[in-house]
C-alpha cells in the first residue's frame, strides 16, 4: 500500500503541474490579448527568444485563427522624460509597415508627456512605414524618410522622441529575428 500510495502522489503532483502549466499559458496569453487586441485580431500569440535586445521584453509571433501570420507583438521599454516607459508595437509579417502602437505603464508628466498615450498621438503609427520618424530623429543610427514623419505633442517632445525610439527598437529587433 506504501508504494500504491506513493505511486499516486506522484502522479497527482505531475497532473498538478501539468494544470497549471495550462493555467499561466492561458492567463499569458489573455495578458497579451489584452495589450495587443486592438491593435492585431490574432487568436495566437507564440512567444519569441530576444536574446540581446535588452530592450525588449517581451515579443511575439502573432497568428490569426486560421494559421496565417499578421504579425509582431513587441513591448519596448525605453528612458521617457519621466523615466522608464512600455511601448506596445505591433508590426506587419515583413516588419516594414506599423500596424500600431500603444504606451502602457509610464511616468510621463501628467496633462504633458503623458499626452503621448492619447490616440491623437499613437494613431499616427497605424499604417506608417516603419522606421518612424520625427523631426529627423529616428532613435537608430540612420534617418528615415519624411513619409514616415511624426508629428510630436507640443511642449512633450522627449516623451514623443521616446515613443519614436521605442517603435523603431521593435522593428530593428524583428528585422533582425525574422
Amino acid at each position: 500500500y506504501i508504494v500504491l500510495a506513493g505511486v499516486v502522489s506522484v502522479a497527482l503532483l505531475f497532473g498538478m503541474e501539468a494544470v497549471s502549466a495550462v493555467v499561466t499559458e492561458k492567463q499569458q496569453a489573455a495578458k497579451v490579448q489584452a495589450v495587443f487586441g486592438d491593435m492585431l485580431e490574432a487568436s495566437r500569440f507564440e512567444e519569441i527568444e530576444t536574446g540581446a535586445f535588452a530592450d525588449i521584453h517581451p515579443a511575439y509571433k502573432a497568428y490569426l485563427a486560421s494559421g496565417t501570420m499578421e504579425g509582431y507583438a513587441v513591448t519596448v521599454v525605453v528612458r521617457g522624460y519621466g523615466g522608464d516607459m512600455q511601448v506596445h508595437v505591433a508590426l506587419s509579417p515583413d516588419a516594414h509597415t506599423f500596424l500600431g502602437l500603444r504606451v502602457g505603464e509610464n511616468q510621463e508628466t501628467k496633462n504633458l508627456g503623458s499626452r503621448v498615450t492619447l490616440p491623437a498621438f499613437t494613431d499616427q503609427f497605424e499604417g506608417l512605414p516603419a522606421p518612424a520618424y520625427l523631426d529627423g530623429y529616428t532613435g537608430l543610427e540612420k534617418t528615415a524618410a519624411e513619409n514616415n514623419a511624426i508629428e510630436a505633442v507640443s511642449g512633450a517632445t522627449v516623451s514623443s522622441k521616446a515613443v519614436v525610439k521605442a517603435a523603431n527598437l521593435a522593428y530593428v529587433f524583428v528585422q533582425a529575428v525574422k
